[in-house]
Parts: C-alpha cells; structure tokens; sequence
C-alpha cells in the first residue's frame, strides 16, 4: 500500500513538474532571474535590456506588443528539433514599437504576423523564426537582420529602410515595397506565380533561388535593381527593364535545384540542401553555395536557436529514487 501511495503521488508530482515546467517564462536580467506562467505579464514586468527565455507550449493572444529593448528566445520550431520539449509557440500577432532598438525575436513559432508599423526602430533582430507576414509600413527603419526564418505570406518594407539585411530565410510569398539600402542575399524565394519581387526599387539580390515563372514580371515590376550569382527557374535575359544582371544562372528546373522539394509552398519535409550536379554548387558570390546552405555560416539544421539546446529528457525511478536525466547541447551561433 505504501509503494501503491509512493508511486501515486510521484506521478502526480511528476505531472504537475511537467505541466507547469513546460510555461514557465524565465527573464533574465543583470544575473537575476524571475517567472512568469504569462508572456504578457513577462513583457510588462521586465526591465530593458533582459533576456526573455520562453520554453515549449503555447504563449500569448491577440497581439504582443514590444516597446523596450528585449530580447525574446524560444527553443525552436522544427518539428525534429524539439521532440524533447515541444516548439514555443506565440499564438498572436507581435507589435514591435518605438523603444524597442537593439532587441530581438529567436526561435519561435508565430502564428500571426511581424508588424512594425508608424514605428522608429534601428539595431533589431529577426532569426530563426517561423511567422506568417512581415510588415514595416511607413516606419523608418535602421540596421534591420532578418535571418533563417520561414516567413509564411507577405513581405512588406518602407521607403524609410536605411539598412536591411534579409539573409537565409525561405520566403512562401511575394517581398516588395523595399528600396536602397536593403539587400537580399542567399535566401530562397518558393513563390511561383508572377511578381514575387515586385515594386522593389535599387536592392541587391544576390545568391538567392528564385522559382518565380516570372518575377519580375512586366506590371509592379523591380526597378533599378541588381541581381548577382543568383539562381532562376525563369529565362530572363540582363537587362531587363531598368534591372541588371551578373553570373546569374537562367532557366533552371526546379526539379533539378533541392535535394528534395514536393510543395510548391514551406514544407519541414523538404530538404533545400542543392543537388550535387546542381550549377549553383560553390556558385556563390563568395565562392559557396547558392540559397540558404551558402556563407560562412549556413542555415542551421533545424533552425535551432543560439541558447543552449535539450536534446533528451528522460525521468524514471529506481530504487526508490527519482533519476532525472537531460541532454543538453551548447549552441556557438
């Protein structure tokens, strides 16, 4: 009877350690820490500068809105990369506002859009993130990293971008509305039905995969634009319109690029890894790969974000000891 009562309340505890280890928010700051069990209360109560640690589970509604310098870091997105503690989840738009320089978002899951709107933002990070539209009407925008992310819909920019970095994300729909002063590079564009660069105005495009039958298009088309060591589905031919063109590779199946593609839209299925008789193997600018797999640095495996990573947990009891066993990985990027 005993071992019946020991064995009954050590799962119950067990669960209860699960349950709520799974929503605790941590905020770190100046080496303390606090919890919270809710993102919004965690937002409010921090003080600028901190780290904003949010595990597996689901978090927040409606819309999160960020106006001091934070920095907020989910355990990841993918699927396969976080079977030990399940992807963190931000169930709402977000709202970055005018304070909120020199902050970041990292390793989440965003079931609504990134909007930066009639906003004044510069120094902000966007990374490893998994969201729907990115959105930065009318805001004036300086030194902006947006980086291995899977951005599901829309992609919007401003006149007022003095400095934008789009760098090794996977884009499922048309970017447009960016100027001087914003470059794409090593990305991957799956869009497929016209126009998935339009109204762009004096950006640089270079080492990216662009599966548009027709992305530049004729109507809302790029202007003054220069494409360099990219990868095209499409046969254009430099110049075209006000658009230049170097080393770029034309004509190119799709079929023949990605080790396996079986969407035309983001598939955690896929493998974007290049084909090894694909041209655009150590095609690069840089003399790497073309598409997110370039640069010094590729796309992690995984998009798993910079804190330190569980790769297992395990709880069991023996002897009548409770053994809790955790694998957990260092991350240097």
């Amino acid at each position: 009877m005993k071992k019946f009562l020991f064995l009954l309340c050590f799962s119950v505890c067990i669960s209860w350690l699960h349950v709520n280890a799974q929503s605790v928010i941590s905020v770190e700051y100046n080496g303390t820490s606090s919890f919270y069990n809710n993102i919004e209360e965690a937002i409010d109560s921090a003080q600028a500068g901190s780290i904003i640690y949010l595990p597996g589970g689901s978090f927040g509604n409606d819309t999160l809105k960020i106006n001091k310098t934070l920095h907020l870091i989910g355990v990841g997105h993918y699927p396969d990369s976080t079977t030990a503690t399940g992807t963190t989840v931000l169930g709402c738009h977000v709202n970055i506002q005018t304070g909120a320089d020199n902050g970041s978002l990292e390793g989440m899951f965003i079931t609504g859009d990134v909007l930066v709107v009639d906003e004044t933002l510069s120094n902000y990070s966007i990374k490893r993130c998994n969201f729907n539209a990115l959105n930065f009407s009318n805001s004036t925008i300086g030194n902006l990293f947006v980086a291995e992310n899977v951005i599901r819909w829309n992609v919007s920019g401003s006149i007022n971008i003095i400095y934008a970095l789009f760098e090794k994300n996977i884009f499922n729909y048309p970017v447009g509305n960016f100027f001087s002063g914003s470059n794409f590079n090593n990305n991957i564009f799956l869009f497929t039905n016209w126009y998935c660069l339009r109204t762009n105005s004096s950006v640089i495009f270079s080492n990216n995969i662009i599966l548009d039958v027709w992305p530049l298009g004729s109507n809302y088309h790029a202007e003054n634009c220069v494409f360099y060591n990219n990868i095209f589905v499409w046969n254009i031919s430099f110049p075209y319109y006000s658009n230049y063109g170097y080393n770029n590779i034309v004509n190119q199946p799709a079929s023949s690029i990605f080790i396996n593609l079986t969407s035309s839209g983001f598939s955690y299925d896929d493998d974007y890894h290049l084909q090894p008789t694909c041209p655009g193997v150590g095609a690069g600018t840089d003399g790497t790969n073309i598409g997110i797999y370039g640069t010094g640095q590729p796309y992690k495996e995984g998009a798993v974000p910079s804190n330190p990573h569980i790769q297992s947990q395990s709880i069991s009891v023996h002897n009548n000891q409770i053994q809790l066993d955790i694998k957990v990985s260092a991350q240097d990027n």
